[in-house]
């Protein structure tokens, strides 16, 4: 006899099934990927489409089905957020944080990156690549690099020296857990793949096409008996709301409202778009950040909208990378950093010139390097091409310091990759 959470279950299933059935395909260029791929653009989440068609995914050989994940047929218990030592906040900035190449030499990165085909740890030492690659996560002692294909993306798993251990295909980048101890990718068949402990394991399938990795909460391992993993997708041009799969094979769309998820902290707080994403540039868009735990909404901003990709919470959750919404086509000349919970500017950061006719760069991505201290990548163009810079700006006091040396533009990969 069935029981209500029987019901409950298929009727859920058959919703997710319906959605994903209505969503048609827009295949585009692999041309158009690329000039996507390198930047960070305003609204970047509603490119006109994505690659949709369908393909044999190129699996590593120890994938397992999503149900060798189960501990047994116990519910699953909550998957545990990783320590985190509460930061305490910075004091707002007097005025906008410039970032100004003058600004005086800093120490290297304090945090793992990618310099073309050099992979650099956060101790400095160096491994050689075959490849550049355009995004990287970590799974424990390994790498989750993704490169350019046609006409999918691909994951080449690396070990510690470089090496490719494995290679699969995807539509967007890899992402990796905060303690870098698992990581996970989507498919293009929508299947939610992670990695950890030297093997790949299959979590569930997700319908529908344009799925990508938006966050993986977890450590260690995504078996359920080790305590699970959770995986967080979305769609790139909103046709559906976002998901979550688990260890124990559960797919649920997340609440909130989003249309869009840009980014979710280790505490459960779920930040992205709550308007349809729309291809025109103009059209108005708000964005919000949810708190699943408590089950509501904790602010809504249509001035500001989620940077996209990595990382955007601060490592304790309690702030948010974001740039305004009626920024360019050129890129953001400014970010700013909002308070998790109310959406208030902590502070604000900006090319020289931002708001005068002199401005000549844009922001292109930032990174928490630690709980007070973020790594900001600005591209300036000029009429002999473009340059990027790398500055670290220390959000307790305001101050800017040049990170590496200045680099000009050249190939397929913005220098400077950090972990996603």
């Amino acid at each position: 006899m069935s029981t209500p959470q029987d019901n409950l279950t298929d009727q859920l299933g058959r919703e997710l099934h319906d959605r994903g059935a209505s969503v048609p395909g827009h295949p585009i260029g692999l041309g158009d990927v690329k000039r996507t791929a390198g930047k960070i653009r305003r609204r970047r989440q509603v490119a006109g489409g994505v690659i949709v068609a369908a393909a044999a995914a190129i699996i590593v050989p120890s994938v397992m089905v999503a149900g060798n994940l189960l501990g047994g047929d116990a519910a699953p218990e909550p998957v545990p957020a990783p320590s985190v030592t509460q930061t305490p906040k910075p004091a707002p900035a007097d005025g906008p944080i410039v970032l100004d190449a003058d600004a005086p030499q800093g120490a290297d990165p304090q945090t793992t990156y990618l310099d073309g085909v050099r992979l650099v740890d956060n101790a400095g030492n160096v491994t050689e690549l075959d490849k550049e690659y355009y995004s990287l996560a970590r799974a424990g002692d390994e790498f989750l690099a993704t490169g350019y294909g046609d006409p999918y993306f691909s994951v080449d798993v690396l070990d510690a020296e470089g090496k490719v251990l494995d290679t699969s295909q995807t539509v967007a980048g890899a992402v990796s857990s905060a303690d870098g101890t698992v990581g996970a990718w989507v498919t293009p068949e929508g299947r939610v793949m992670t990695r950890f402990q030297g093997r790949t394991v299959q979590m569930n399938t997700v319908a529908g096409g344009s799925v990508e990795a938006v966050e993986i909460l977890g450590s260690g391992s995504c078996m359920e008996v080790d305590g699970g993993c959770r995986v967080f997708v979305s769609r790139m041009d909103g046709s559906s709301a976002p998901q979550s799969a688990d260890s124990h094979g559960i797919v649920d769309v997340v609440g909130g409202g989003l249309k869009n998820l840009r980014t979710v902290s280790t505490d459960g707080l779920l930040a992205g778009l709550v308007t349809q994403p729309d291809p025109d540039p103009a059209a108005p868009a708000c964005s919000a950040v949810y708190d699943e735990q408590a089950g509501k909404r904790l602010f809504k901003t249509c001035d500001y909208a989620f940077l996209y990709g990595g990382k955007t919470f601060s490592p304790d959750g309690s702030q948010v990378l974001a740039q305004p919404q009626d920024a360019d086509g050129a890129g953001p000349r400014s970010i700013v950093v909002l308070d998790s919970r109310s959406g208030d500017v902590d502070a604000e950061i900006e090319v020289p010139d931002a708001k005068g006719p002199g401005a000549t760069g844009s922001i292109t991505h930032a990174v928490w390097e630690d709980g007070t201290h973020l790594l900001v990548k600005v591209e300036t163009t000029g009429n002999d091409g473009s340059s990027y810079n790398m500055f670290r700006v220390d959000l307790t006091d305001g101050t800017v310091e040049r990170v590496l040396e200045e680099r000009a533009s050249g190939g397929e990969v913005q220098p400077w990759v950090f972990i996603d």
